[in-house]
């Protein structure tokens, strides 16, 4: 469908929308840069807080963010062994 088989109403919805994906988008990238400047500022001699890598970092987190929890290898979790 495309904006002009769109009512107005329906126009001003998509433009709203579009606009709020935007401004989500730019918040994004504000709150990596600072995290990046932080996380340098704070641990000077540790490297691989480039954005691309918090990024990846970020994803990560987004895939494995689930009610389980990361456990001892199950080996441990044995009483008996």
């Amino acid at each position: 469908m495309n904006n002009s088989t769109l009512s107005l109403e329906q126009q001003d919805f998509v433009s709203f929308f579009n606009e709020i994906k935007n401004k989500v988008s730019i918040a994004q990238q504000k709150a990596i840069l600072a995290v990046n400047a932080e996380l340098r500022s704070n641990f000077p001699l540790m490297k691989g807080f480039s954005i691309r890598n918090l990024k990846y970092m970020r994803q990560f987190a987004s895939v494995y963010a689930t009610d389980k929890q990361f456990v001892q290898e199950v080996l441990a979790q044995l009483s008996w062994y």
